[in-house]
């Protein structure tokens, strides 16, 4: 006859550490990391409000910011589509990576841009939970009164650009206050109003 034996489990607990820009062996520009996000080349990216975006490899840090296409330091999100390419929101509007980030080569710095081809992205302020992809590659914005934008680029470099309207009974459009994408892929976008 088999048993079984039910024991209790434990894990290992680390200790909370207080993080101090000025005592850290490769301190980031400020405290204010709104979000953090590993691409899959294995980088560790910190949105770090004010400052830009870091890039972590282990060893050491490298900063982002307007001198790398960046609209604004002002970062509030970053996500990243499924040909690898980093989308970044910014108080000034969005940037988008020239390429997918397994395109880039080692020691190559990443190049940030507002633009594809002849498709500029949107150049208003676009705030934390206001962006997302979902499953077929699409990036989704949402904006505060100009709907949501949608972004998604063809089998070539060309970026194709629509906006869904959220216009309420007043008729102009309502804030979008937040998008997410379900795991049946359908995106649920929350608004002011309702």
């Amino acid at each position: 006859m088999a048993g079984i034996l039910i024991t209790p489990a434990s894990s290992q607990e680390l200790p909370f550490a207080h993080y101090t820009v000025e005592k850290e062996v490769n301190p980031l520009p400020s405290s204010a990391v709104m979000m953090t996000h590993q691409d899959r080349a294995g980088y560790i990216w910190f949105v770090v409000y004010s400052s830009g975006l870091v890039q972590y490899d282990g060893r050491k840090q490298v900063l982002y910011d307007l001198e790398n296409g960046l609209p604004s330091v002002d970062v509030r999100e970053l996500i990243e589509d499924p040909s690898g390419r980093l989308w970044v929101a910014t108080e000034a509007g969005l940037a988008v990576t020239t390429k997918g980030m397994g395109e880039y080569g080692i020691g190559e710095s990443i190049v940030f841009t507002d633009s594809l081809g002849s498709v500029p992205l949107i150049s208003s302020s676009v705030i934390e939970n206001r962006v997302c992809v979902d499953k077929a590659g699409v990036v989704w914005t949402g904006t505060r009164n100009l709907g949501i934008i949608r972004y998604s680029i063809d089998g070539g470099q060309n970026l194709l650009s629509d906006t869904i309207s959220t216009s309420g009974s007043s008729g102009g459009n309502l804030d979008v206050r937040a998008l997410t994408v379900r795991n049946n892929g359908t995106v649920w976008a929350s608004l002011s109003g309702g």
